[in-house]
Formats: structure tokens, sequence, C-alpha cells
């Protein structure tokens, strides 16, 4: 069997056991089937929300919790999926089944906190390093951290911060030998899905600074 057939496997016996696991409530097991709208509620009862951000948890974007959005994220736990910020409807700063028992528990309504509170989210941007205007190429290893969390930019200058809070985060970035290129912000607004930030640029320890990019 091939590596994407045995993650199919288990993420055919996960999503049996969620099921199975919350079928021994006091919902009965039909109860975890959505109904039409995909909704907790009747379609006529269904509060309306607006939305001004991603729902936390709508992995499938129909801005309700189901069934559906709970298999995603199982996707994501065997690796069949990319991780997003979206799935971790814990909040806890990391995706697991925990994610997907939460959504199955509004749809079956043992949970009624829907929709989800943004409390954390994911920062990115990339690394720059300036020799001159048409000369920046990426840099790695520069350690850059937001709201305390840190992530270090891969090989090509990117990184990605994880459970990061929302608001105004200070930010910082270090790397041994290099400098920044101009200043940085004293702050980050960050706010949900992935707060993006504009690129940072370094130059070598003892170089003359060029004009701030």
């Amino acid at each position: 069997m091939t590596t994407t057939g045995v993650k199919s496997v288990i993420l055919i016996i996960a999503v049996g056991i969620l099921i199975g696991g919350c079928g021994g409530s006091n919902a009965p097991t039909a109860a975890l089937q959505p109904h039409a709208t995909n909704t907790v509620k009747p379609a006529a009862t269904q509060p309306t929300y607006v939305i001004a951000t991603p729902l936390l948890g709508d992995l499938d974007e129909d801005h309700s919790p189901g069934v559906g959005d709970a298999i995603k994220i199982l996707r994501i736990v065997v690796g069949l999926d990319d991780d997003t910020p979206v799935a971790d409807a814990n909040q806890n700063c990391s995706t697991d089944v925990g994610d997907a028992i939460k959504l199955l528990r509004i749809v079956v309504g043992l949970d009624t906190d829907w929709p989800l509170t943004w409390q954390k989210t994911w920062v990115s941007g990339d690394v720059k390093e300036y020799i001159d205007e048409g000369n920046t190429p990426p840099l790695e290893g520069v350690e850059v951290t937001v709201g305390g969390q840190s992530d270090t930019s891969d090989s090509s200058g990117e990184f990605e911060i994880h459970c990061v809070p929302l608001g105004n985060q200070t930010i910082a970035v270090s790397k041994t030998g290099y400098d920044l290129a101009g200043t940085l912000p004293a702050s980050v607004n960050v706010r949900p899905v992935i707060t993006g930030i504009s690129t940072i640029y370094m130059i070598a320890s003892g170089s003359t600074p060029p004009p701030a990019p």
C-alpha cells in the first residue's frame, strides 16, 4: 500500500473514532450528519453573523461549523493537507484531533460557542540582505520575533511565526554578523488569518549603511 493509501486509511479510522466517541453522548450517532444548511440549528432559527474576519474553524468557508470542517482538520493532522491557522479551533497553538472534536461537538449541539473567537494567529514575511539597490538576496538564519513567538528565516529568506497573540505586538530581528538596514516599526498589528509584514532588510555588520530600502 502506498504512503497516501496508508494515510487515507488512518483518516477513515480517525473519523470513525471521532464519530463513535461523540455518538456515546446523549446525541444519537445519526445527529452527526449535517442537515441541508450544514448548521447546528434549523435554518429558520440560525442567527445571522456579520463576518468581518474569516471564521475560526471554517475550513470549507461556508460560514458554519460542519463535519466537513472536522474532516479537513483530520486531513491536516495526517499530513494530507497543509496546515492553516483557521484549523486551530481550540486556539492552543497546534492543529490536532481535539480541534476536529471541538467542531463536531458544536455540530451535535454539545457546545454552543460558535462563532469561535480568534486569540492567536500567524505572522509571515521575508528577510533580505541589502548589498546595494540592485542586489538584495534572501537572507537565511535570521531570527524574527513577534509577540514573544519566533521563527528563523529559511533559504528563501521566508519565515512564518505561529501562535502570535492578536493586537499590537513588538517585533525584533537578530542574526550574528548582521544589522538592520533601515528601521523596524515599534510593533505589528496582528490580525487573522495571517498577518503579512513588509520585507526586512539587513546588512553585514561593519558595512556602510545604504539608504533605507
